[in-house]
């Protein structure tokens, strides 16, 4: 089981622990060797015995224990790292952790079966992939023109910093960190295109899934400003593109950053919903419009409705605007909300059961002014 090979490895790294912190830049350059020269060894005693398809469970359980045993001493040292060392042994420390990397990552590629979706990405790995974003945002946010960009870009940022820290308490494995790795990497990329900017951020972070509460915050931020400045006219279909927008981008399933949340998916659609019913509510207050009730069904008012048109009792010549407007203001018989589809249904195409009811409400209007204005 290469146990000997292992505890070599974990005796020699053990040193640094012990002792570390008082050597001189000669003892820390000799550990480095060592501890080197024990890691190859064991790699080049896994090659030699496993060489080949991991098919065998017993075979696995082996990788899987060496690759559990080099992630546990990474996270050890990298503890020792953060423990105020600097210098040269510092120095030698980072290079030793990313060999140790690289062997992890060697397994895994080399070994699939062995990767182990349950064994953890080790701290330094999630470290460096957040040290390189924050090193390369510092020069990009002075490259970005508008607010927009720079408090999206910022958002995510700080998504990265709270998903990353081991005080999360979010366990990723090397695939999924990759994942993070590789998406961290693509917005650096494209930040540096002309043609790159809010919009084409938040189209990235939706389709990768970057679904923190910051993020989720700034687009719900910047649609609220966006449909602040329209009319009440425009307000519904800015709400159906916006749908149409989020469901054209898709989200594959099951890849949420943070899978303690909702996937953006799920998560600002929802949102969307909620909001239209609300302004449409908040419309009316303001306005100070109540909504009448009357004694007609759907189907009888959208009669009318066009009947009304046809006759040109409406200088109104755009029929959604009146359909709009009237399942804004009206309350059927037994809908407290007027649906527009269903209004526009009732305006195209009535039934006879419909036109008899309608015509006998016309006849019964025909009698009142009769009998008010035209008295026999």
């Amino acid at each position: 089981m290469l146990k000997p090979e292992t505890h070599q490895l974990e005796k020699v790294a053990g040193e640094l622990l012990t002792a570390g912190k008082s050597w001189r830049i000669e003892t820390a350059a000799a550990w480095h060797d060592r501890v080197l020269l024990a890691l190859d060894t064991l790699e080049q005693q896994i090659n030699a015995r496993y060489f080949g398809p991991a098919g065998d469970p017993s075979i696995r359980r082996y990788l899987r224990y060496h690759r559990t045993a080099i992630t546990l001493l990474s996270d050890r040292m990298f503890t020792f790292l953060q423990d105020d060392i600097a210098g040269p042994t510092a120095t030698l420390l980072k290079d030793v952790l990313q060999h140790l990397e690289t062997a992890i990552s060697n397994l895994g590629h080399r070994y699939p079966d062995a990767s182990g979706s349950t064994i953890p990405a080790t701290a330094y790995y999630r470290h460096t992939v957040l040290d390189d974003f924050q090193r390369k945002s510092a020069l990009i946010l002075s490259i970005f023109a508008d607010d927009q960009t720079r408090e999206l870009w910022t958002a995510i940022g700080y998504s990265l910093e709270e998903l990353l820290q081991p005080s999360s308490g979010i366990r990723y494995d090397h695939a999924e960190l990759g994942r993070i790795s590789k998406f961290a990497e693509l917005i650096v990329r494209e930040a540096g295109l002309p043609t790159f900017d809010a919009h084409r951020l938040f189209r990235l972070a939706y389709m990768e899934n970057l679904n923190t509460s910051k993020v989720a915050v700034w687009y719900q931020e910047q649609f609220l400003h966006e449909i602040s400045r329209l009319s009440a006219a425009a307000l519904e279909s800015r709400f159906l593109r916006e749908e149409r927008r989020l469901l054209l981008h898709g989200v594959a399933p099951k890849t949420a950053f943070d899978p303690r949340r909702e996937s953006l998916s799920d998560q600002l659609p929802a949102w969307l919903q909620k909001l239209r019913k609300q302004q449409v509510t908040d419309s009316d207050k303001t306005t100070g419009i109540a909504r009448l009730s009357l004694e007609l069904s759907v189907a009888q008012l959208g009669l009318f409705l066009r009947l009304c048109y046809l006759t040109g009792c409406f200088h109104e010549h755009n029929i959604s605007a009146l359909l709009r407007f009237v399942s804004r203001h009206f309350i059927s018989k037994k809908q407290d909300h007027i649906s527009l589809k269903s209004l526009a249904k009732a305006f195209y195409n009535a039934e006879l059961s419909t036109a008899a009811s309608n015509r006998a409400w016309l006849q019964r209007m025909i009698d009142r002014i009769n009998q008010k204005y035209f008295p026999k």
